[in-house]
């Protein structure tokens, strides 16, 4: 009997959005045995991701991600989404076995509307279905004004988008954790 897994990919075009963060400290914990794969090029990275690549090297890494055995998160830092989105176009079987598209997002507009964007260019570059698409708010300063601090990816709901009702708040703690 094959086991139930699921792959996630954090990404964004906005850096800074908190994905590795999130990545390593909230989905790779809550799936036993995962594995956390970083794509990046810029950035050196937190060091300690299970595997880490640079965007010439993901089509190679592609295929493997498609047989992995058991749950993956793929953490794909923001240098590299563009020449990424490009390589995915020609891998419809990774694409379509990525079970969750997770966009963090942060309080200020500008990323908000780049997070949105970026579900865009999901749905429609790569023909990932909206409902696998989850914008998720973070960084949340205050719980008491999220809906208006956060209307501009709320209103993603709209089009079928998946979205956060409450979000991942900003104190010391995720500070810690970001650090």
């Amino acid at each position: 009997e094959k086991t139930q897994t699921m792959k996630i990919a954090v990404v964004n075009l906005a850096g800074g959005m908190g994905k590795t963060t999130l990545a390593k400290n909230l989905f790779v914990p809550n799936l036993p045995g995962a594995k956390r794969v970083e794509v990046e090029n810029t950035n050196a990275g937190d060091g300690v991701a299970d595997a880490s690549v640079k965007s010439k090297q993901f089509k190679a890494l592609a295929s493997e991600l498609f047989v992995m055995p058991g749950h993956f998160v793929l953490d794909i830092g923001a240098s590299v989404i563009e020449s990424i989105t490009k390589e995915l176009e020609y891998l419809d079987d990774l694409v379509q076995a990525i079970d969750l598209w997770a966009i963090p997002t942060t309080l200020e507009g500008r990323f908000q509307a780049d997070s949105i964007k970026t579900a865009k260019l999901l749905a429609e570059n790569l023909g990932v279905d909206p409902s696998k698409i989850f914008l998720l708010a973070n960084r949340v300063e205050d719980p008491e004004t999220f809906e208006v601090d956060f209307k501009t990816i709320l209103s993603a709901k709209k089009v079928g988008f998946r979205v956060s009702g409450q979000g991942v708040l900003q104190n010391e703690l995720y500070d810690k954790l970001r650090g």
